[in-house]
């Protein structure tokens, strides 16, 4: 039997979804899946969407080196988390709809109002992504109404 790939969409990615990364290619011969990453969104870099899957070699030495992302695309990407979230759902819908899209959310947390991972965990799951976040606001801030969200759409 195959292993299912997983497509992963990087919001943020600083020093957490960079090691995350690095992580996944020591374990890849002890994972019961494969993956490819298919989007990376930052706030200071920009970001990348490619459905066939991002260079993560290439995008880690670009973030280290302060350079932007947007080069590594064949086409231009969207500016904003969010954005980026709704084209990959888009473009990975088959994948989505398998339960093999994730979101990967990484972003600096604004801690009086829980965003922006509020918002990018929202968008992900509406465009039925699975989600996992490094942050506490989507809990603190919006447990109920995304806990409901995830389960109308089957996602956790």
């Amino acid at each position: 039997m195959s292993q299912p790939e997983l497509s992963l969409a990087l919001i943020g990615f600083g020093n957490v979804a960079r090691r995350f990364i690095t992580l996944l290619g020591e374990t890849a011969d002890r994972l019961d899946f494969t993956w490819k990453v298919v989007a990376i969104a930052t706030r200071r870099h920009g970001s990348v969407v490619d459905a066939n899957g991002v260079d993560t070699h290439r995008a880690i030495a670009a973030v280290e080196a302060n350079q932007s992302l947007d080069h590594l695309g064949s086409a231009a990407s969207p500016r904003s988390g969010i954005d980026v979230i709704r084209q990959v759902a888009d473009l990975c819908g088959d994948e989505a709809a398998e339960g093999r899209l994730v979101c990967v959310e990484t972003t600096v947390l604004d801690i009086d109002r829980g965003e922006p991972a509020v918002a990018h965990v929202r968008a992900a799951l509406e465009g039925q992504a699975h989600v996992v976040t490094a942050n506490k606001g989507p809990a603190a801030f919006a447990f109920h109404e995304l806990d409901a969200l995830a389960e109308s759409v089957d996602r956790q």
